[in-house]
C-alpha cells in the first residue's frame, strides 16, 4: 500500500512546476491527494515516509 500512496503522490507532485531547487509547495499536494483522491491522512503520512526509508 505505501508504494501505491508514494506513486499517487509522485503523480501529484509531477503536475506542478517546482519554484525553486527543484522543490514544491506540500500545500499543493494536499487537495489532489486528499480530497481528490478520497486518501485518509494516514497514507499521506505514509506516502510521504516511504521514499525517504
Amino acid at each position: 500500500m505505501r508504494k501505491g500512496t508514494a506513486r499517487r503522490l509522485m503523480a501529484h507532485a509531477r503536475a506542478f512546476d517546482p519554484v525553486q531547487d527543484g522543490r514544491i509547495y506540500i500545500e499543493r499536494l494536499n487537495d489532489p491527494f486528499l480530497l481528490g483522491d478520497k486518501a485518509t491522512p494516514a497514507e499521506y503520512f505514509a506516502g510521504l515516509k516511504y521514499p525517504i526509508e
